[in-house]
């Protein structure tokens, strides 16, 4: 082979690497996009803690626990909901909170309070305290205090159910559900043990779907450049 002869191949050859590349460049772009995009949305959700969980009926020091005909059926306790996102706000909508005593008899949950609390606004990396206070029904107390009074914890359960939006400089996302909820023990104070009870995630939707997105995205672009 000459030297003309490899020129001409060299610059013949040279437009067609130019096209892939550009190609390549046009199909990846898309992606790096959306990569970024998803990265931008992507929130955290709240974080939700119960503490200093009350249940005065129980208390075996107070002057009342012998008296069946008057009980203090008050349950208090105070919710923290934590923002950890650094760069949204959240909305909330109204957060539901029921609570739950476990009957050992039917070995089931049983609802025995309510409390709803209104919609607010929460900043950014801000901490929101709720202090709360509902009157119980349906509590089979003289069986829970023979427990307690025996050495043995009532268990309640706190359950939370809202819906949130998060808040960035020029947008809002789309409401997302949220279920949660947190078992509690109850000693014969008529306090549980533990100073800070974090609720469980049962379902955060839109959550999930996100971070299947995300992952889709990703692989997408990790196969383009292989």
């Amino acid at each position: 082979m000459n030297g003309h002869q490899f020129l001409y191949q060299k610059i013949s050859v040279m437009p067609s690497q130019e096209r892939c590349k550009c190609c390549a460049g046009l199909i990846l772009t898309p992606f790096v996009i959306a990569l970024i995009v998803w990265l931008t949305i992507r929130s955290s959700p709240p974080n939700f803690s119960i503490h200093k969980f009350s249940v005065p009926a129980l208390n075996k020091t107070s002057s009342d626990f012998n008296n069946s005909k008057n009980i203090n059926a008050t349950i208090s306790f105070q919710a923290k909901l934590k923002n950890e996102n650094k760069e949204k706000g959240v909305y909330y909508d109204t957060l539901n909170l029921t609570i739950d005593y476990y009957n050992e008899n039917s070995s089931s949950f049983w609802r025995i309070g309510n409390i709803s609390l209104p919609p607010f606004y929460q900043g950014r990396e801000k901490t929101a305290t709720r202090n709360n206070a509902t009157q119980s029904y349906g509590v089979p107390w003289e069986y829970a205090r023979m427990k307690v009074r025996n050495g043995t914890k009532a268990k309640f359960r706190v359950n939370l159910e809202t819906q949130v939006r998060y808040k960035s400089l020029l947008w809002k996302s789309k409401r997302r559900r949220i279920s949660l909820k947190t078992n509690i023990t109850v000693d014969d104070q008529g306090k549980s043990g533990a100073n800070s009870l974090r609720f469980k995630h049962l379902l955060l939707s839109n959550q999930v779907r996100s971070s299947i997105v995300g992952m889709v995205l990703s692989s997408s672009i990790l196969l383009l450049i292989v």
